[in-house]
């Protein structure tokens, strides 16, 4: 029963009690006359029903019980008027018990203690613990504020706190309030683990209002001090018929309780506030009055507001939350202060979600519960004026759908769509795609898509817009991209991982502003256009395959392994092979997988030691875009692999993932990267460890087409997509929007787009801004990753290219071909993994290594690009022809790419569109070469022939077309061995200049023009040391007693070094074969010379020809020189030509003797003899010298070879000389015996010039021992002897020495004579045939004859002890040397044994007469 008073004021000295019957009580009648202005005493207001005409309250009025309802046209509660129903809700009398109410706060015993929640109303109360203690229910309603706040529960040794009363306040015509209305749950203070209650309810309903902010409250209980947890919020209403609510206000509270300050969820959640104009306009406020510290991790760099919200679940109980369970339709909703509110039921918001929150802390957030709905859409002001709804709030939909605008303004805020999550645009009767919704993310918003969600009637992680503008320090993010296979002992153990896809679909234009980016895993972008700024990013660092915790290999197809047997990891592959600590093939190396032109895998993971996590690999970004402009990107866009925190320490680094830009529906566009920064590197270890490969990047475009597009871009084909079993049907719906009209499209196709030239692929439209370098690890060499690839194909010429990259230059050239076989575990190497015939552009830079998959057994390459350093590897059986050549502007064009050819491959190179061609990069050939049809210099080149090897021929084969130019420090090697030889045409003429070498084993270089080698540089021939590939090797010759055992030199043009009466010299052999030097013995077996053809029209050497034999070594005996032949028409310069024997090395037990000097043959076309030696026409050097022993005998050093000269007048010179001096011979101290085996003699010289050897000059110097090969020889002198007197001539049986010499030079008795500046020893068996007068000057002419000899025309000179010693061979036979004449001068000598002199002249002897068995004069 309600009661009526027509007018009444109660002043601040009077405390009214109106009780139920309408009685007053406790206060003077008199003194309570209704129509006063005056009260005495104190009033309370118990719960009932008043109705008053008129009612203003300026005093302190105490609600006892609930609800208090109170009617009236007029009220007001003036500045000390206070309507109180604190604490008048539900109670708790007893200790260690649940409080009382719907949403009482909850006891529970775990563990010996107890826990307390605060009570719940509007929403839960707080928790002290992380056990999750089930809160009181949420009751009540946003609408009908009437429910009582719940108690909170005792404790051991607290009550618990009283829940807020009930106030309703119907006005039909005019409410003011400057006092203060409250329905509070009391605060309690220094709390024992006791909890607060929550706030009451107000409905305050009127006509009009005028009321000072903060003056309303329902707030929930605090619990101050101690271990105590807050109480929720109550609710509030307002409904006014007059003045609708334009704007947020803040007239009234319902804030949550304070617990303890050091748990975020001890925090009661925060109340309802509603709004209502009575006409459909509700603003409805969820505030809060504290800021909790959050309980999550750091959030992703650049992000503004520095917060995550927290995870909550599906059901009703989490701490500190506001729940609407109703079906809600809102004109605003306004969130503060670090409230929480859960959607449990479908929650309209028409004009916007706000927060006056400081944009540091924006941390409100509204939660879209499982099954649940928040729909925020445009509605529309006066005069149908468009209103965008904006939302500056934080928003985590938990697997409910979020239903959003056309247009949708998120002010610095986070929007999460969690697993199961639907998000849909508003239509009039029905949920429908967001592809009408454009997102605008403002300074500081964070949006989390869920892989596990979608747009409404999409498939999994497919979210549709229409357009998405993101503003400085925006963030969008992937969330549930991993999805962990389980195998292994009982299906525990995680054995590999699924990426679940973010495919992101925006009609018209996804914009990204500076220090905006999206945090990606797998993210597949279909747009019209996409434009980034400067500082404005898409990142998929990381966030491809993740390491494994504990010890052993990654993930991922190109996983890092662990190598149990030397605990060691290696980088993960993607484009190119991971990193190593092995330098060749490893089971260790994570090896590249992935497609070049369509790349859509992520990175794999490096491997673990267990005391270190090896790194992740980089994620996926597909971007397919359709648009008919010119295509702009400043921004950066990286999918990187990365390392530990600590550098890899050992472990592996990941590998890059994958980024994809599909222009194939893009009608006409074209690639204009302008600040670009486009990065799928592989992970680096800084702190030593396997580094990672780089990823992939391609580029597909479309440049013919040129009409207008009917839709945007449309997916990849179906085998190109990501995994969870997607087909062609899912994406139907796609096909709708991305690829109307395009068979009509294609079909008219301007003729002016036919008519267009195929253009050529250049580094322009895949290198700039790109880079996919392996990792680099500080270890170094096969530590570092290898290179990914960059990729760009234009579908509609059929235009394609690639690009591999590096950023670290391998060390020591050499080794990289060590192995002749390059298998798939090879570090540091690219790798094109698909089968594929023909590309139109590739280039290599950066030190990269690249290597086409074995299935590709012929590859054509339109135009290449080597204008960088890099490897080119071919598999056996592959064919790669390189038709044209790309990146520096002619008249030459420069290749640095360095080339491995196998034994079974080939390499073409096609015609240089530049007349001259410079190389200055590495080649290992062992299989075919072709190279171009111009002029070609290797330059600063390392080139190896191996003898499989061939250059526009056979095998050993090399035809170069043009002139052939070494220079700046190259080095070309021909290896065919000796016996084969290498064939070597340069018809155009070859320089070796500017510190270049040719190296060979057994080479023919030939040509018709010029052979030109520079003061500082070289050619050089230097054989095997295999003993069983050579004829003259040297050998060990034990040592008997008191002696050391020795090693002899190799032999060629002479013996090896070997100390008189061992023997085993090492032998000679014929200058005509194709052998070699040979090599020493012992040591490391010395290597000898090799053989060396050149023919030149002219040969021009002003540095060195070589083909020397190597030092022996701690024992070890030198190589032979080898054999040089020279053909030419004109020899000039001031270089040298050697084949000298390499020195001995002697050791504490053997001696070693010196290798044998090697054989030159030099033949001019034209002209005639010329005294080469003298200078006087040529100033080359000449040597084939032995090579110096090292054992105290002169026979330890090596023998000279044979320098011969052929004219083609007929005219020969015979030139032997050697550097170590054998002066003072006589037949009593030779070092030689005259019964011997020359060839097991150590250190003499050998001539094989064959059965009859015409010599037109003979010279030899230096105490040379000449022999000559076959047995039946005739050596036949035709002019003059020229030498030191300290040579020697030995002619043995069968063999013949005649001396027609036409050079006569005067004596001092007026006689003319032929010179003989030599010793001549004629052998038993042997023969000798002089004429004329012949001087001997210090000399020995020695005739060991079994016949009489007759020199009838010969008259000898003897000089300054020159000596005639004439033998016998037949000891019982006398025989006779018949002469013309002998001219004897003092301290000569005539000598002779069991033989006759008979002269037709005088033999003159001045100081004795002649004796029959010896003459001294």
């Amino acid at each position: 029963m309600g009661y009526y008073y027509s007018s009444f004021v109660v002043t601040i000295s009077v405390i009214l009690l109106l009780q139920s019957t309408g009685t007053l009580a406790n206060i003077p009648i008199t003194d309570c006359d209704i129509g006063s202005t005056l009260w005495s005493d104190s009033c309370y207001l118990r719960a009932g029903n008043y109705t008053f005409s008129g009612l203003t309250i300026d005093a302190h009025i105490l609600v006892i019980g609930y609800p208090v309802t109170i009617n009236a046209a007029y009220l007001t509660i003036a500045g000390n008027g206070w309507l109180d129903a604190d604490g008048q809700g539900y109670n708790t009398t007893t200790l260690l018990s649940n409080g009382t109410g719907p949403g009482a706060g909850v006891l529970v015993s775990y563990g010996g203690n107890y826990y307390t929640s605060g009570a719940s109303h509007a929403g839960t109360g707080g928790n002290l613990n992380s056990l999750n203690i089930t809160s009181g229910q949420v009751y009540g309603s946003v609408f009908n504020a009437n429910t009582p706040g719940s108690s909170g529960a005792s404790s051991v040794s607290q009550v618990g706190g009283s829940g807020g009363g009930v106030i309703i306040i119907n006005v039909s015509i005019m409410f003011a309030v400057t006092g203060r209305i409250s329905a509070d749950a009391p605060t309690m203070s220094n709390c024992q683990g006791a909890s607060a209650g929550s706030g009451g309810s107000i409905t305050i309903k009127t006509s009009y209002w005028s009321i000072i902010p903060n003056s309303i409250s329902a707030n929930g209980g605090s619990c101050l001090g101690g271990t105590g947890v807050g109480g929720s919020g109550g609710r509030i209403y307002f409904s006014i018929i007059y003045n609708p609510p334009l704007e947020v206000f803040e007239l009234g509270f319902a804030h949550g309780g304070d617990g303890n300050d050091n748990n975020p969820l001890s925090k009661g959640a925060a109340g309802t506030v509603m709004y209502d104009n009575t006409v459909g306009n509700l603003v409805l406020i969820v505030e809060n009055n504290f800021l909790p510290p959050q309980p999550k991790p750091t959030p992703p760099e650049n992000l503004y507001n520095s917060f995550i919200p927290r995870e909550i679940s599906s059901g009703m109980n989490e701490p500190g939350v506001t729940y609407i369970n109703e079906d809600v339709t809102l004109f605003s909703l306004n969130m503060q202060g670090g409230a929480m509110l859960a959607v449990g039921g479908y929650l309209t918001v028409q004009r916007g979600i706000y927060s006056t929150d400081s944009p540091q802390f924006l941390i409100s957030t509204i939660y879209v519960l499982s099954g649940k709905t928040l729909d925020i859409h445009e509605c529309h002001g006066g005069r149908r004026q468009y209103i965008v709804p904006k939302i500056n709030a934080h928003i985590s939909v938990n697997g409910g759908y979020l239903v959003l605008p056309e247009e949708t303004y998120l002010l610095g805020v986070t929007l999460i769509v969690q697993e199961n999550s639907i998000l849909a645009s508003f239509y009039p009767f029905s949920y429908g795609d967001t592809s009408t919704v454009s997102l605008e993310l403002h300074t500081g918003t964070l949006l989390r898509f869920s892989s596990l969600a979608n747009s409404f009637g999409r498939g999994q992680g497919e979210y549709f817009f229409n357009s998405i503008n993101m503003r400085e320090d925006s963030v969008i993010e992937q969330t549930d991209y991993l999805q962990p296979i389980f195998g292994g002992y009982l299906g525990q153990t995680i054995v590999d991982y699924s990426f679940n896809t973010f495919l992101l679909y925006c009609i018209n234009e996804v914009e990204l502003y500076d220090l905006s980016v999206m945090f990606v895993s797998s993210l597949r972008m279909y747009t019209n256009d996409l434009n980034m700024e400067v500082t404005a990013r898409i990142d998929a660092d990381g966030r491809g395959y993740p390491a494994r915790l504990a010890q052993g290999d990654g993930f991922g197809p190109g996983a890092g392994k662990f190598d149990h047997i030397n605990f060691v990891c290696g980088g993960a592959g993607h484009g190119g092979n991971g990193g190593s600590p092995f330098n060749g093939p490893s089971d260790t190396v994570g090896l590249a997988y992935g497609s070049t032109f369509y790349p859509l895998e992520p990175g794999s993971s490096g491997c673990s030691t267990g005391a270190q996590r090896g790194g992740n690999g980089g994620g996926v970004i597909y971007i397919n875009i359709n648009t008919t402009m010119s295509f702009m990107l400043s921004g950066t866009i990286t999918a990187r692999g990365t390392a530990n925190d600590n550098g890899c320490s050992g472990a592996g680094a990941g590998s890059g993932g994958s980024i994809f830009f599909d222009f194939a529906s893009s009608l006409g566009a074209s690639w204009s990267p302008d600040y670009s920064w486009v990065e799928a590197s592989g992970g680096s270890c800084s702190s030593g460890g396997s580094a990672g490969a780089g990823g992939r990047i391609s580029y597909l475009e479309n440049t013919g087409l040129t009409e207008t597009p009917g839709g945007g871009s449309s997916p990849p084909p179906a085998s190109k997509r990501a995994k969870k079993g997607k087909t062609k049907e899912t994406y139907a719906e796609v096909d709708k929007y991305f690829k109307q009209n395009r068979e009509e499209q294609k079909r008219e196709e301007s003729d002016e787009g036919h008519r267009r030239n195929k253009r050529s692929m250049d580094t322009n439209g895949i290198a700039q801004g790109f880079f996919a370098y392996g990792g680099v690890s500080s270890d170094g060499g096969s530590f570092n990753g290898g290179p990914g690839s960059i990729a760009s194909l234009d579908l509609l010429y059929l235009l394609s290219g690639v690009l591999v990259d590096n950023n670290w230059v391998r060390s020591s050239w050499s080794n990289d071909f060590s192995d002749t076989v390059f298998p798939p575990r090879y570090p540091n190497a690219a790798y094109i993994t698909e089968e594929l015939s023909f590309l139109n552009y590739v280039g290599i830079t950066g030190g990269a290594r690249l290597i086409f998959d074995p299935l590709n057994s012929n590859i054509t390459i339109q135009h290449f690009d080597g204008f960088g350093t890099g490897d080119l590897y071919i598999n056996d059986h592959q064919t790669v022809y390189l038709l044209g050549f790309k990146g520096y502007p002619c008249p030459s064009y420069i290749l640095q790419t360095s080339f491995y050819v196998p034994e079974y491959a080939a390499l073409h190179f096609g015609e240089s569109i530049c007349n001259t061609f410079y190389y200055t990069g590495n080649m290992y050939v062992a299989g075919y070469l072709d190279m171009p049809q111009n002029e070609v210099f290797f330059q600063g080149s390392n080139v190896i022939f191996e003898p499989t090897s061939a250059l526009n021929g056979f095998p050993g084969q090399y035809y170069f077309d043009g002139e052939l130019q070494v220079t700046q420090g190259a080095t070309l090697s021909f290896l065919s061995p000796c016996g084969f030889g290498s064939e070597i045409q340069v018809p155009w003429g070859l320089t070796v200049e500017l510190s270049s070498v040719i190296y060979v084993l057994s080479a023919s270089i030939t040509g018709s023009s010029t052979l030109s080698v520079d003061r500082t540089s070289r050619i050089v021939a230097s054989s095997v040391s295999d003993d069983t590939q050579a004829y003259g090797t040297g050998n060990y010759v034990p040592g008997g007693s008191g002696r050391n055992s020795t090693n002899t030199g190799g032999g060629c043009g002479g013996t090896g070094g070997s100390p008189r009466g061992v023997g085993a010299a090492g032998k000679t052999y014929d200058l005509g074969t194709w052998l070699c030097g040979s090599p020493g013995k012992g040591g490391q077996n010395a290597r000898g010379g090799g053989f060396l053809y050149l023919d030149f029209s002219e040969i021009e050497v002003d540095g060195i020809i070589s083909v020397d034999g190597e030092d022996g070594f701690n024992g070890g005996s030198g190589g032979s020189g080898g054999a040089i032949s020279l053909f030419t028409s004109n020899l000039i310069g001031i270089g040298s030509f050697t084949a000298n024997g390499g020195d001995g090395s002697a050791n504490a037990t053997i001696h070693a003797g010196g290798g044998g000097g090697g054989q030159i043959f030099t033949y001019f076309y034209i002209g005639t003899k010329r005294r080469v030696v003298s200078g006087d026409y040529y100033s080359n050097i000449f040597e084939a010298y032995g090579g110096q022993g090292d054992c105290g005998h002169l026979l330890c050093n090596g023998g000279a070879g044979p320098i011969y000269f052929e004219f083609a007048s007929g005219e020969t010179y015979l030139l032997l000389s050697n550097r170590f001096d054998k002066t003072g011979f006589s037949i009593h101290n030779a070092p030689v015996s005259l019964d011997f085996s020359p060839e097991d003699e150590g250190g003499v010289s050998f001539f094989w010039g064959g059965y009859e050897s015409y010599v037109s000059q003979l010279e030899i110097n230096n105490g040379v021992y000449l022999f000559f090969g076959p047995p039946s020889f005739s050596l036949i002198l035709e002019e003059d002897i020229l030498g030191d007197s300290t040579g020697s001539v030995v002619i043995q049986s069968g063999q013949s020495f005649q001396f027609n010499s036409s050079e006569l030079y005067p004596t001092y008795e007026g006689e003319y004579v032929s010179l003989m500046p030599i010793n001549v020893f004629v052998l038993q068996g042997g023969e000798a045939f002089l004429k004329g007068n012949v001087s001997l000057t210090n000399t020995i002419f020695y005739y060991h004859s079994e016949a009489d000899v007759y020199f009838s025309d010969v008259k000898f000179f003897l000089y300054e002890g020159a000596e005639l010693q004439l033998y016998s061979a037949n000891k019982s036979a006398v025989r006779t040397f018949y002469f013309n004449g002998v001219q004897a001068f003092p301290f000569s000598l005539i000598f002779g044994n069991n033989t006759a002199i008979q002269s037709t002249n005088t033999i003159t002897c001045p100081y004795s007469a002649l004796i029959p068995l010896l003459r001294l004069c």
